[in-house]
């Protein structure tokens, strides 16, 4: 028997799950100024940019969790 949310925790998860989109969004800003700005240095993919990619991924596998709790 499958497990049905509550539709106001439903809600609720899915208003996380937008805000963790916007903060992803965030991310992908900041980790384009930090590239922007080791090319125009002539520098290499700075170490942060990676660390932010898995944070960003991160983000992503939250958001689909978040989503498929809340559907």
């Amino acid at each position: 028997m499958e497990d049905r949310i509550d539709p106001a925790i439903a809600s609720r998860l899915d208003t996380l799950a937008e805000r963790l989109v916007d903060v992803a969004s965030e991310l992908d800003d900041v980790m384009f100024d930090l590239l922007r700005r080791a090319s125009a240095d002539g520098a290499d993919r700075p170490r942060l940019d990676r660390e932010l990619q898995k944070v960003r991924r991160s983000i992503e596998k939250a958001v689909s969790l978040l989503r498929s709790q809340a559907a």
